[in-house]
């Protein structure tokens, strides 16, 4: 497939927007109708290359970057390493420790839940029987 040719004037935009007008790449490739490949390339070009730097002279040809799809390459990076047994097992602990505590809570929380409404019912009564009595002759 062929990508769309990006020129020195799109180049010089999109390290405007990034570095003038805090756009995030993101917001670069949404504004600019370009692929986020293209706008991550321009901008670690410009950081990597000194580009950014003022004495740094412009070429009368504008260099062209190709903007392409890419590719995604499986490396060792992406595969799953055994985990060693003993941080398996400490993490098992963990949670199993952790699952203890929570029920703990969740039991002691019912159980002033409970409380709680034991003391409502009591101090229910308690108001009706003073609004009962309060106007009574002693």
């Amino acid at each position: 497939m062929q990508g769309k040719k990006i020129d020195e004037a799109t180049c010089q935009k999109v390290i405007d927007l990034w570095m003038n007008h805090n756009c995030t790449q993101h917001e670069i490739v949404e504004r600019m109708d370009i692929s986020d490949y293209s706008v991550r390339r321009i901008i670690n070009e410009y950081t990597s290359t000194g580009a950014h730097a003022p004495d740094k002279a412009v070429t009368a040809e504008p260099e062209q970057i190709e903007q392409v799809a890419e590719p995604v390459e499986m490396t060792e990076e992406h595969t799953v390493e055994a985990v060693p047994d003993a941080v398996m097992q400490a993490v098992i602990d963990k949670i199993e420790t952790l699952s203890a505590v929570l029920s703990d809570n969740l039991l002691t929380i019912k159980k002033m839940q409970q409380e709680n409404e034991q003391i409502r019912s009591e101090l229910s009564v308690l108001y009706g029987w003073r609004a009962e009595h309060e106007g009574a002759e002693n």
